[in-house]
């Protein structure tokens, strides 16, 4: 439970650095994942 919740944060983490670095990068590659979710289904 604990090493999740370290996961999680670390994520957050580099979510939030990317962000306040390169928005456009941000949702570059958020829209990249959705897209490879949508061909995985």
């Amino acid at each position: 439970m604990l090493s999740t919740n370290i996961y999680v944060n670390v994520i957050d983490y580099k979510i939030n650095k990317e962000l306040h670095q390169n928005k456009k990068n941000r949702y570059f590659s958020q829209a990249i994942f959705y897209i490879t979710l949508l061909f995985l289904l």
